[in-house]
């Protein structure tokens, strides 16, 4: 059997659960010591509204991604603007994402050639959640780019 959790702890504490077959998320009631089955069967919406780019190293981004960027703030119309919100914080603007789409991006920059996200227990899981939380799991919009140095 194959599962994946993942905690975040902020004003509730969230648990995300995947059995390879689906993803639900459930949220600790206190009075009760136990998890609670809160959000069964999540889908991320089609198109979200919010990016998560830690912009604080935007002058060390590499041209593309900057580029991206611009192209996600200032649209052509009559597509709208994405909204910016980044917490620091790797699960919990995964978990956002997961519940209300967007994009999280944490790209390899001039300071970071490799970039930062350690791949067996941040990248990889978080890739697989959010592969499971697709409806059309072969649409292929959670993935991960390796590039060999």
């Amino acid at each position: 059997m194959t599962y994946l959790t993942v905690n975040r702890y902020g004003s509730s504490a969230n648990l995300v659960l995947t059995t390879g077959q689906g993803v639900n998320g459930y949220t600790l009631d206190a009075a009760l010591g136990e998890y609670i089955l809160t959000h069964p069967n999540i889908q991320i919406p089609p198109r979200g509204k919010i990016y998560s780019f830690n912009e604080g190293n935007s002058l060390y981004f590499h041209p593309p991604v900057n580029a991206y960027l611009k192209s996600i703030k200032f649209p052509n119309p009559p597509k709208t603007p994405y909204s910016a919100r980044y917490i620091g914080s790797m699960v919990a603007d995964v978990h956002r994402t997961l519940l209300y789409g967007g994009i999280f991006g944490y790209p390899s920059d001039k300071k970071s050639k490799s970039g930062k996200l350690r791949l067996l227990y941040e990248a990889f899981p978080m890739a697989f959640l959010t592969e499971q939380v697709r409806e059309n799991k072969s649409s292929n919009l959670a993935y991960i780019n390796l590039v060999n140095q």
